[in-house]
């Protein structure tokens, strides 16, 4: 915890921006304790913060199993108790992973089904100014904003407060660029709604993010913690659903089926989903005389792959300069990684011999392939007219350097 007594000098000559970026590396605790110290903090930092529970109304004995606290995003303002939420104002709803000792924020994350749908997880929030912003933010939408449903993204003409026990809907979405349509993406800006369905199975509930308000199952009363649901039957068993605490993904592809994590990325979560099937490659990264080499832990060889200029802008990855020349690969050598460790997977399961891993990579490329047995590893040729990048970064092998590439069901 922070030895107040000698940091408050130099915090009181802080502006308010400063000390609600520095309250976000902070537990909830000692927030309060340092909003205790002086009028000036306790102005900008709460001493008693917010948290809400979350209740279906459709499934009335269903609920989250987690107290939000609840942030303002155009400022990151901790609410306090005794405030309410606003319709048409955009918040970030956490909780403090005592574990790991940071926020994690609820978020729609993998997809299910159509893949428009997706479920609902705690992530890391970003931890540094150059990390991936995996933000997403939530607004409570009341019974009167019928044109918010209308209209995707469409901004509330109005604010107001939001009485406890009021029936609301509650919208969410990412800050990343508008994707197709037809397959949202978890961090894109398409907005989608919050929704609770009783299970085949017992009491259980199912909590999705839905692209559209399907009726009741849509809507849901909220609670400051501590409250009753019904004073009148304080011992009235509720069902709770507590959800998973998933690290932040480098990227992804595939509208979020694919995932793919870092070492790096690994210390904000587990790795495992138990609540999703899914199938999971762990791999070595490289580079080779302007080649990027790709090793399945599973497979007995590796594939080596020219780096190409991608057809489209090039995006920077803090600190994950291996991913970053794999994620701006051109197209057609993407979709070569992707492949083999697609194969990688399913020799988990099939037991492929390697003469079918062969055939299924060449089956799958647009590629003349050359294989090296004494270098146990499959060459992919550049197409005629084609020329790697120059200066491409040498990064040897290091066996402890490990990625892993997450391809999820999305049948669940």
């Amino acid at each position: 915890s922070l030895n107040f007594c000698s940091t408050m000098a130099p915090i009181n000559d802080c502006p308010t921006d400063t000390i609600l970026l520095i309250a976000e590396y902070l537990p909830p605790v000692d927030i309060s304790r340092l909003a205790c110290c002086n009028k000036s903090l306790g102005a900008c930092l709460p001493i008693h913060p917010l948290r809400i529970r979350i209740i279906s109304r459709c499934s009335r004995r269903g609920e989250l199993a987690h107290s939000f606290f609840v942030s303002e995003r155009k400022n990151g303002r901790m609410l306090r108790h005794g405030e309410f939420l606003r319709s048409g104002t955009r918040y970030l709803l956490w909780v403090y992973d005592e574990v790991r000792h940071q926020r994690v924020g609820l978020r729609r994350d993998l997809p299910v089904a159509d893949r428009c749908h997706h479920d609902l997880a705690l992530v890391a929030q970003q931890r540094n100014s150059k990390d991936h912003d995996g933000i997403q933010t939530w607004e409570v939408i009341d019974g009167s904003d019928n044109a918010i449903l209308a209209n995707n993204g469409a901004a509330n003409i109005y604010t107001r407060d939001v009485p406890w026990r009021e029936v609301v809907r509650l919208s969410v979405r990412g800050e990343s660029g508008l994707t197709n349509p037809g397959n949202v993406t978890a961090g894109s800006n398409i907005r989608s709604f919050l929704s609770a369905k009783r299970g085949e199975v017992g009491d259980l509930t199912k909590w999705t993010a839905s692209p559209t308000v399907n009726g009741a199952q849509e809507e849901f009363l909220l609670l400051p913690r501590g409250e009753l649901f019904d004073a009148a039957k304080p011992t009235q068993s509720r069902f709770t659903t507590a959800l998973e605490i998933r690290p932040q993904h480098v990227f992804q592809y595939a509208y979020g089926i694919t995932k793919h994590y870092s070492d790096r990325s690994l210390e904000t979560g587990m790795l495992a989903f138990p609540s999703r099937k899914q199938c999971i490659v762990k791999y070595e990264l490289w580079t080779e005389s302007g080649s990027l080499l790709v090793q399945a832990d599973n497979l007995c060889f590796a594939v080596e792959i020219p780096i190409m200029k991608c057809n489209r802008e090039y995006e920077t990855i803090a600190f994950e300069p291996l991913l970053e020349l794999y994620y701006n690969m051109a197209d057609t050598y993407h979709y070569d990684i992707r492949h083999y460790l697609a194969v990688a997977a399913d020799a988990q399961s099939d037991h492929l011999g390697f003469a079918r891993q062969y055939t299924t990579l060449q089956a799958n490329t647009d590629h003349d392939t050359v294989l090296d047995p004494h270098e146990q590893k499959l060459i992919f040729r550049c197409a005629p007219g084609e020329h790697p990048r120059e200066n491409v970064p040498s990064i040897p092998r290091n066996r402890q350097r490990n990625f892993f590439c997450v391809l999820v069901n999305d049948d669940d």
